[in-house]
C-alpha cells in the first residue's frame, strides 16, 4: 500500500483477493512493504490481522525493517500460515541498496521418507510348483505323527513345510 494510499480500499481488496484465493490446501503466502509499523500498536494493523487471521494467516516479521537515524519501523513483511510452517526464521539483510532492509525467510521443511519401491515377490512357476509337490510327497512325516500333542505336531508340519515351501520358492 502506498503512505498515502486509501486504506480501505487496500484492506477491501486484500479481503476479496484472499477470499477468491482461499482453500485449505493452499498455503498463503504474502510479502511487500505495506507501509504499516508491525512494531507499533495501531488501528491499520489491527484491521490486517484481524482480515488474514480469518485465513489463519499472520505476520512474521518482528524485527525493524527501515531504520533512520530518527526512527525504526517494521513496515516490510512477511504474512503465512504458521500453522502449517512452524519451523522458520526471519533475519535482517541489510543491503545499502535501499532505505529498508531486506528479511531472509528460511524455512525447515519436514524431510519426506519415500518409500522404497522394490518389492520381493517369490518366483512361483509350473516347475518350481511340480518340484515342490515332488518334494513335499518325499518328505517324512514322522516327527508329526509320533508327537502326542495336537499343537506340536502342527507345529512340527509347519515347520517342515515351510522349510521346503521357502527353500524351492525363495524370495
Amino acid at each position: 500500500m502506498s503512505p498515502t494510499g486509501n486504506f480501505k480500499y487496500f484492506l477491501q481488496n486484500l479481503g476479496k483477493v484472499l477470499k477468491f484465493l482461499y482453500t485449505i490446501a493452499l498455503h498463503i503466502f504474502i510479502c511487500g512493504d505495506i507501509n504499516i509499523n508491525y512494531l507499533a500498536e495501531n488501528v491499520q494493523k489491527r484491521q490486517v490481522n484481524n482480515l488474514l487471521l480469518m485465513y489463519n494467516v499472520k505476520y512474521t516479521v518482528n524485527i525493524p525493517t527501515r531504520i533512520s537515524n530518527k526512527s525504526a519501523s517494521t513496515i516490510d513483511n512477511f504474512f503465512m500460515d504458521i500453522s502449517r510452517s512452524k519451523d522458520f526464521s526471519v533475519t535482517p539483510f541489510p543491503n545499502d541498496m535501499s532505505d529498508h532492509d531486506a528479511q531472509i525467510l528460511v524455512f525447515k521443511l519436514p524431510i519426506e521418507i519415500h518409500q522404497d519401491k522394490t518389492k520381493l515377490i517369490r518366483k512361483i512357476h509350473k516347475h518350481t510348483i511340480s518340484d515342490f509337490i515332488y518334494i513335499l510327497n518325499n518328505e517324512t512325516c514322522d516327527s508329526v505323527v509320533d508327537a502326542t500333542d495336537v499343537n506340536l505336531m502342527f507345529n512340527s508340519f509347519l515347520n517342515t513345510y515351510l522349510r521346503i515351501f521357502y527353500s524351492w520358492f525363495p524370495l
